[in-house]
């Protein structure tokens, strides 16, 4: 404890005690329960305690080689005070546990009171053992600033790391492109030469936020060789521009893409021996159709969708607040057609996921809804933490320049990443949205 005497202290101010009630009563949960009391289960705050920690693992190389699996025991002091303890034992059993529908490596390092000694007197795995509690091993990773375990079973190595961090919570998810399941699915694109002697980009297909025109504008400059000011997109009027589907199922970069990719490669061998002076009034029509099998095609190797993107999100929470410190969102996106409209979509798809997750209630009765827009408990400017988008650029399909583009997929892993890192928190499992017993839920 630090005090500074130096100065006058007569006007410190005297902090109000709490009134002691139903509301002072708290449960420590997850790793909290042994790094803020470690005397409870290793018998002292200070050296005593590390000693019974390191010992705890100790126990359980003892244990192998009592029930006679390996004759060896090595334990190294490293200079930066870390300890590692090899035995040549069975190995710490790590893949699934069908009765407890959980990974063993999460039970024994994760969870206290998970372990296989609990029967060594009715012929249970061990004969004689150290230690029955099911404490030791996960109590010293909770306790240990890092811990590492290397893991020799059934012919597989298995490395585990552990670190005293911030709570992480990691979700992924894959989404379709196109309609699919058989459904018609027709993207279509007519570059029509003017009499300004540009290219008008016709393609009836809404854009609704998702940066459409911005996309097939760079794609026929990139596929009919041309410079952007030679490229005119002129919106999806239904009186000019061809019929093409719905803006939905994150379907238009890939489907409306290709459309336009073959009308361009019509539009160069046009090109080849004239100048776009000399095509005023021609058009250039092309058409794709993303052709797919209905659900239960009797068909070998039927094909639902014609393409697919792949997210990864990882949530962080500040272990002191409890609220969102950071989120990181991996998108397998295809080309990225447009790097910079794939960050906005990200982070907006993120920002509406966050609201989902921690503060929207949307209440309905039959169907209409209830409440004011301003009650609605939507995400606020102010409440919004880091967010970095990451753009996995790499060619798809032969498809549209390779894009397989990027919509709800943003949304969809975040409330289930929020949610694993609200469990590393505190050890909460919550099953309802918005999520309850956070920093955010009024």
């Amino acid at each position: 404890m630090r005090n500074n005497q130096s100065g006058d202290n007569s006007m410190a101010k005297v902090k109000k005690r709490e009134e002691y009630g139903d509301d002072s009563i708290e449960m420590l949960k997850g790793a909290d329960r042994v790094r803020k009391k470690p005397s409870v289960i290793f018998g002292s705050d200070g050296l005593e305690g590390c000693e019974h920690a390191v010992f705890e693992i100790l126990s359980n190389s003892i244990d192998e080689a009592r029930e006679g699996f390996g004759n060896t025991i090595t334990v190294t002091r490293f200079e930066d005070k870390s300890i590692e303890v090899q035995d040549y034992g069975r190995g710490i059993p790590v893949e699934f546990n069908r009765r407890e529908n959980e990974y063993n490596w999460k039970l024994l390092f994760c969870e206290l009171y998970a372990g296989g000694k609990y029967n060594t007197n009715d012929g249970g795995s061990y004969e004689y053992s150290l230690g029955t509690n099911g404490l030791g091993l996960c109590a010293t990773q909770y306790a240990s600033e890092y811990m590492e375990a290397e893991v020799h079973s059934n012919g597989y190595c298995y490395h585990l790391q552990f670190k005293n961090g911030e709570p992480v919570g990691l979700a992924c998810a894959m989404k379709n492109a196109g309609v699919g399941v058989g459904l018609p699915d027709y993207g279509r694109c007519k570059l029509v030469i003017g009499d300004d002697g540009k290219v008008h980009i016709r393609a009836g297909a809404s854009c609704i936020g998702q940066g459409l025109g911005t996309v097939l504008v760079q794609l026929v400059v990139t596929n009919a060789k041309l410079t952007r000011d030679q490229v005119v997109y002129d919106g999806n009027s239904t009186f000019i521009t061809p019929d093409s589907g719905d803006t939905s199922g994150s379907r238009q970069t890939l489907v409306t893409g290709e459309a336009c990719r073959r009308a361009c490669l019509l539009l160069r061998d046009a090109m080849e021996y004239r100048s776009l002076s000399d095509l005023k009034g021609q058009e250039f029509y092309g058409e794709y159709y993303a052709k797919t099998n209905p659900l239960g095609a009797n068909v070998p190797n039927p094909v639902s969708h014609v393409a697919y993107g792949y997210a990864t999100q990882m949530c962080i929470l500040d272990k002191e607040t409890g609220k969102i410190k950071k989120m990181v969102a991996a998108h397998d996106v295809g080309k990225a057609i447009n790097p910079l409209s794939c960050e906005g979509q990200i982070e907006g798809g993120v920002v509406m996921s966050m609201g989902y997750a921690l503060t929207e209630q949307y209440p309905l009765d039959h169907g209409k809804p209830t409440a004011k827009y301003g009650t609605l408990g939507l995400f606020r400017s102010h409440q919004i933490p880091e967010i970095k988008a990451i753009v996995i650029d790499k060619p798809g399909l032969n498809l549209a320049n390779g894009a397989i583009g990027i919509g709800e997929i943003t949304s969809i892993p975040t409330a289930p990443a929020i949610a694993q890192a609200y469990y590393r928190y505190d050890g909460e499992r919550r099953r309802s949205l918005p999520l309850d017993h956070t920093p955010y839920k009024k």
